[in-house]
């Protein structure tokens, strides 16, 4: 099994998106124009009071990173639905934080002997589906640490003078 393909606008903030390489491959701005909406799940009122506080998290999780992910191009209405597991799944990662910090890592077995809680198995699980996510996205450390920023802030006036017009520090 080969190594999959590296998204075209991670290729591009990296400087590494070449025309002749990467130019058939579908790009955000053929894709879609609009900022993908919050999925009904993340509103509508949770069944139980854990299902409410993940819904919570997932929600809150949506809000921070949709607008600067749709900003940098890497969030697109076709790729809804891996973001969606992404944010669903960092919720119940926040649940299973929670219930692990409440309640312990471990709990009593049928024989009265210590067994690790259900809840570390969720966190451990939904832990590496968030990490492999984020990493889609850019959002782990590993993947940021590469990328090269798009648009270099202004210099002051004091600066600009110094170091000339137009040139950089």
């Amino acid at each position: 099994m080969s190594r999959r393909a590296t998204p075209t606008p991670i290729l591009k903030l990296h400087g590494g998106f070449r025309q002749d390489r990467h130019g058939r491959r579908p790009s955000p701005e053929i894709l879609a124009h609009k900022r993908p909406a919050c999925p009904k799940r993340f509103i509508l009122k949770g069944k139980t009071d854990d299902g409410e506080f993940a819904r919570k998290e997932a929600k809150r999780a949506w809000d921070r990173l949709c607008g600067p992910l749709f900003e940098a191009g890497l969030l697109v209405d076709a790729f809804y639905m891996s973001f969606e597991m992404l944010c669903s799944s960092w919720g119940l990662y926040q649940l299973a934080c929670q219930k692990c910090g409440d309640e312990g890592l471990t709990t009593t077995g049928a024989k009265n002997n210590e067994v690790k809680s259900p809840w570390a198995r969720i966190r451990a699980e939904t832990l590496d589906e968030v990490s492999k996510l984020a990493g889609c996205y850019g959002l782990t450390p590993a993947d940021i640490a590469s990328v090269k920023a798009l648009d270099r802030p202004q210099l002051d006036d004091a600066k600009a003078r110094f170091f000339g017009r137009g040139e950089g520090a």
